[in-house]
C-alpha cells in the first residue's frame, strides 16, 4: 500500500478516535456540567500521562521492526512481555495518584479508567503491527468500531442517570473488547503468530523501546501536564480551559496522523523524506485557523457555560504548527537511526516546557500557561531539524 493511502487511512483513523473522544467530552459536559468535565478531564489527563511509561516507545519500535522485515511473534511478544510486567506497577500508580491528587471521589473513575489504559495499550500493541505492515486500513477498522462502541456506552450510560463512575466502566469495557479484536485479527493476518508472552523485562529492549516513543507522547503530555498546572493552581478555571486543551490535542493528533506511515515508509525505502517539512507545516496551519474560526461553536456545543472555552481553544490552536514540525523532525530523526538525540531534545522540552507552565501559571495566570505549549515547541523546532539536516544530509 503506497505512503499516501496509508496517511489517508491513518488520518481518518485518527479523526474517528478524536471524534470520539470530543463527543465523549460533549456528553459529559451536557450530562454532568462544567464541575464534573473538570474532574472527567483531570482522570483522562492523569491515566494518559502515565502511558508512555506503560507504551515506552514500543508501538513505534513494532512498527519500524516489522516494516523492515522483522518476524511479528518475535517482535510482538517481546513487547507483549514488556507491557504486561510493567502494567501492575503503572495501574498502582495511577490509582494511588488519582487519590491522593483527585481525593476520594475520583478514585474508582481514575481506576477505571487506569484499567481501560491498560487494555488499550495491550491492543496497540497488535494495532501497531498492522501500520508497521502498511496495512492501514485495519487499523481504521479497529479503531472506529471501538469507539462506536464506546459512545454507545456513554450515552446509555448518561441518559440513565450515571456519573463518572459509569463513564469508567464504558472506558473499561470498550477498551478490553478493543484488545481482543486487534489480537482476534491479527491471528487472521498472521496465521503463523502465537501469543507466547512472559513476565520479565529486558534492559535492553526497554532502552530501545524508551527511545522510540512517538513524538506525540511528549507533546500530547506537555499539554496534559500545563492543563494539570492550571486544574491544580486555578481549579475554578480548569473545566473551561480542559475544552480548548482537549481541542488542541485532537488536532495536534489529526495533523500529526501521518507519522506512523512516514516511519514505516521512510525506514522500508531509505529515503530522508525531509521535503515533507513544508506539507505538515502548511497542514498544521490550516489547522489552527479552523480551530480559530470554529472556536465560537463551543458555546453551541457545550452551552453557554463554557463561553470562555472560546479565548482558551484560540490561545491553544497556537501550538498545533510547531507541534507538526516538532513531530515530524522526531520520527525522521528515528527513521535515520538517530532516536537518541531525539529523545534527548523531546525529553528536555517535556520537562522544561512544564517547568515553564508552573512559573506561568503562578506568575501571570492560565492565559499565558495556554501559550507555554506553542513557545517551548517553538524552541525545540530549531534543534531538532538543525540536527536533521546536519546528520542525514549525504556524505
Amino acid at each position: 500500500m503506497s505512503l499516501r493511502r496509508n496517511v489517508v487511512y491513518l488520518t481518518l483513523e485518527k479523526v474517528v478516535h478524536t471524534l470520539g473522544g470530543l463527543l465523549g467530552m460533549v456528553l459529559v459536559a451536557r450530562e454532568l456540567g462544567p464541575g464534573a468535565l473538570g474532574d472527567y478531564g483531570f482522570a483522562i489527563s492523569l491515566t494518559a500521562f502515565f502511558v508512555p511509561v506503560l507504551d515506552l516507545g514500543m508501538n513505534n519500535r513494532l512498527i519500524k521492526s516489522v516494516a523492515g522485515g522483522a518476524r511479528v511473534s518475535d517482535v510482538l511478544n517481546e513487547v507483549l512481555s514488556y507491557k504486561l510486567t510493567v502494567a501492575p506497577a503503572v495501574f498502582f500508580l495511577m490509582v494511588v495518584a488519582g487519590w491522593v491528587w483527585g481525593g476520594v471521589h475520583l478514585a474508582l473513575p481514575v481506576l477505571l479508567i487506569g484499567a481501560s489504559t491498560i487494555f488499550m495499550s495491550a491492543g496497540d500493541g497488535g494495532n501497531a503491527v498492522f501500520k508497521g505492515l502498511q496495512q492501514a486500513h485495519l487499523s481504521f477498522l479497529v479503531i472506529g468500531v471501538l469507539n462506536v462502541a464506546l459512545l454507545v456506552g456513554l450515552v446509555v450510560a448518561l441518559h440513565s442517570g450515571g456519573g463518572l463512575v459509569e463513564v469508567g466502566w464504558c472506558y473499561a469495557v470498550t477498551r478490553c473488547g478493543y484488545a481482543v479484536m486487534c489480537l482476534a485479527l491479527l491471528k487472521r493476518k498472521c496465521p503463523d503468530f502465537r501469543v507466547s508472552a512472559k513476565l520479565g523485562v529486558d534492559l535492553n529492549t526497554m532502552w530501545s523501546g524508551l527511545l522510540h516513543l512517538p513524538g506525540v507522547y511528549y507533546l500530547g503530555n506537555l499539554l496534559y501536564l500545563s492543563y494539570l498546572a492550571t486544574y491544580v493552581m486555578s481549579p475554578v478555571a480548569a473545566g473551561v480551559f480542559y475544552i480548548g486543551y482537549r481541542a488542541a490535542a485532537a488536532t495536534y493528533v489529526l495533523v500529526s496522523a501521518g507519522f506512523e506511515a512516514v516511519l514505516a515508509h521512510a525506514v522500508s525505502d531509505g529515503r530522508r523524506h525531509t521535503g515533507l517539512g513544508v506539507w505538515f507545516v502548511t497542514y498544521g496551519i490550516i489547522a489552527l485557523l479552523l480551530l480559530f474560526l470554529a472556536a465560537p461553536l463551543v458555546v453551541t456545543v457545550f452551552g453557554n457555560d463554557f463561553g470562555g472555552s472560546v479565548r482558551a481553544i484560540r490561545l491553544l490552536a497556537s501550538c498545533v504548527p510547531p507541534f507538526a514540525l516538532c513531530g515530524l523532525a522526531h520520527t525522521l530523526l528515528m527513521a535515520a537511526h538517530r532516536e537518541q538525540f531525539a529523545f534527548l531534545v523531546m525529553a528536555v522540552l517535556l520537562v522544561a516546557g512544564f517547568g515553564m507552565a508552573i512559573v506561568a501559571e503562578a506568575t501571570f495566570g492560565t492565559e499565558s500557561t495556554a501559550l507555554v505549549p506553542a513557545v517551548s515547541a517553538t524552541l525545540a523546532i530549531v534543534v531538532l531539524w538543525f540536527s536533521l539536516y546536519r546528520q542525514t544530509r549525504p556524505a
